[in-house]
C-alpha cells in the first residue's frame, strides 16, 4: 500500500519499495510495512514525541486554528473518542470527529503522563491585558517593558506577542481605567446606600498627605468594597481641606446623597470636616481606637513622660531592652549567624529576629512573640558574641510573655475588625467585652 502522504508520519519514515520496509529517518530504526501507520505512530509517540508535537503543531490546517480554542493537548485531549482523537497527525476536537471510528486507521494507545504541547499564537489583546493586569495586581512600574530580563522573558514564553512601548502602555492603562471607572460607577449607581471609609497618611516623601476613600455596599446579598480615590491632598490636612478631598471625589462619582456613613479615625479634623462640613454622619473606627490605647501603654509620651513612666515604667524598659536585642542582631551579621548556629546545635526551627516600627503598636507584639520563640537559643548566644546588648533577667521574661498574652487577643480582634469580607459593627461589643 502507497503510504499516505498527508499523514505526519511520513515526516519520520522512509519506506524502501524493494522490501516493503520503512526506515526512522531520526533513529535508522527499521520496521515492516504493513499498510497502515500505527505501529508508525507508536514509535515516534514514544521515541521522539518532541518533533512528533512540533510536526502536529506546523500542519494545523487554518480553519483549526481559527475556530478551535488554543491549548495545552493533554493525555486527555488525545486519547479515544470522548475528547479528541488523532487522524492523519492532527489534533481534532470532539466536534470534528464524527467520522474518525470508520477510520481504516485505529487510534493509537497512549504512553502513560504523556502531553503534546503544539506551538500555539497569542492574540495581541489577551496578551496585552495580561501584561496590564501584572501591572495592576503586582504595582509593577510601567517601565518594566524596557527591562531587557523581561523582554526575554516575554519573547521566551511567546515570541509571536509583541511588547507595547511604555508610551503606548501608559495609554492603554488610562483606556483600562476608563473602562473599570464606568463599570464601578453602573455598580454604585445600582445600590441605594453607601458606606465610606477614609484615612489619611504621609507620602514617602513627607512633603504631603494622601487620601484614600473605599465605598462599601451591599449587592444582591453581597458585600462589595471598592476603593474609589486615592489622590494626593497637597494642602495641610485642615478639617475645610479634608471637606472639600471628599466633597470632590463623592460628587465625581455620583453618590452624594448615597452615604450613609463614613468611618474615619478618631482626630477632631476628620470629625468636624465630615459632621460639620459634608452634614454626614460619621463613626470612628474601633481598631483605630483600640491602637491607640495599646499603643499609649508601650510608648513614652513626651509630654507626659513623668506620669507615664509612673504607669508602665517596667514595660517601657523591656520595650528598649528588647529593641537593643534586635537592633544588635539586625547590624551585626556575625552575631546573627551565631544565633542561627545555635538554633542548628538545638535542632530548633530556624527563625530570625523582627524589628519592630514605633508608629505601629501590632509591630511591638510581633517582636515580642518572636522573642519568646528564640528565648533559649538568644539566652545561650549572647554570652557567646562581641558587646552583646544586656538580656532579659527572668522577671522581664515573664513580664514579655504576660504582654504577648494580653495583646494577642487585641491583635486578633484589630485583624477582625478590619476585615472587608463581612460587616464588623454587629460584633464590636461582643469582641471589645471578650477582652
Amino acid at each position: 500500500m502507497a503510504p499516505n502522504k498527508r499523514s505526519v508520519v511520513w515526516q519520520f519514515f522512509d519506506k524502501n519499495k524493494d522490501n516493503n520496509k520503512v526506515k526512522c529517518k531520526l533513529c535508522s530504526s527499521v520496521y515492516k510495512d504493513v499498510g497502515n501507520t500505527t505501529t508508525l505512530v507508536k514509535h515516534i509517540r514514544k521515541r521522539h514525541l518532541v518533533q512528533y508535537s512540533e510536526a502536529i503543531g506546523q500542519n494545523l490546517p487554518r480553519e483549526l486554528n481559527e475556530n478551535v480554542p488554543e491549548q495545552i493537548c493533554t493525555n486527555s485531549l488525545i486519547s479515544g473518542a470522548e475528547a479528541g482523537q488523532i487522524q492523519n497527525g492532527i489534533i481534532l476536537p470532539p466536534s470534528q470527529i464524527r467520522n474518525v471510528t470508520e477510520s481504516n486507521e485505529p487510534p493509537p494507545k497512549r504512553p502513560k503522563q504523556m502531553r503534546l504541547i503544539a506551538p500555539t499564537k497569542i492574540n495581541q489583546k489577551v496578551g496585552d491585558d495580561a501584561l496590564l493586569d501584572l501591572i495592576v495586581l503586582d504595582m509593577q512600574p510601567l517601565q518594566i517593558v524596557e527591562n531587557e530580563g523581561f523582554k526575554k522573558y516575554s519573547l521566551r514564553l511567546n515570541p509571536d506577542y509583541v511588547l507595547p512601548s511604555r508610551k503606548k502602555l501608559t495609554q492603554m492603562l488610562e483606556d483600562k481605567y476608563k473602562i473599570c471607572r464606568s463599570e464601578v460607577i453602573g455598580k454604585l449607581q445600582s445600590v441605594e446606600h453607601i458606606a465610606l471609609t477614609t484615612d489619611i497618611w504621609n507620602s514617602d516623601s513627607q512633603k504631603s498627605f494622601i487620601i484614600c476613600v473605599t465605598a462599601h455596599f451591599i449587592n444582591n446579598s453581597k458585600l462589595h468594597s471598592m476603593v474609589v480615590s486615592t489622590t494626593e491632598l497637597s494642602q495641610h490636612h485642615t478639617a475645610l481641606n479634608i471637606a472639600n478631598a471628599l466633597r470632590t471625589t463623592l460628587t465625581e462619582w455620583e453618590i452624594y446623597d448615597k452615604v450613609v456613613t463614613i468611618v474615619t479615625d478618631n482626630s477632631s479634623s476628620m470629625k468636624k470636616a465630615v459632621k460639620d462640613y459634608l452634614q454626614k454622619r460619621n463613626h470612628f473606627c474601633v481598631a483605630h481606637t483600640l491602637n491607640l490605647a495599646v499603643k499609649d501603654c508601650i510608648s513614652k509620651d513626651s509630654e507626659t513622660d513623668h506620669n507615664r513612666h509612673l504607669k508602665n515604667a517596667a514595660v517601657l524598659d523591656i520595650v528598649s531592652k528588647s529593641r537593643a536585642i534586635v537592633t544588635h542582631f539586625k547590624q551585626s551579621i556575625k552575631s546573627s549567624n551565631t544565633l542561627r548556629d545555635m538554633q542548628s546545635q538545638m535542632n530548633l526551627e530556624i527563625i530570625k529576629l523582627k524589628q519592630d516600627v514605633q508608629t505601629r503598636w501590632n509591630s511591638t507584639f510581633y517582636m515580642f512573640e518572636r522573642l519568646l520563640k528564640v528565648k533559649v537559643p538568644l539566652s545561650a548566644t549572647l554570652p557567646l558574641i562581641d558587646s552583646p546588648p544586656p538580656n532579659l533577667n527572668s522577671t522581664e521574661w515573664q513580664i514579655l510573655e504576660d504582654c504577648v498574652a494580653i495583646l494577642q487577643p487585641v491583635e486578633k480582634i484589630s485583624t477582625v475588625l478590619s476585615g472587608e469580607s463581612c460587616p464588623t459593627q454587629s460584633i464590636i461589643i461582643p469582641l471589645v467585652r471578650g477582652l
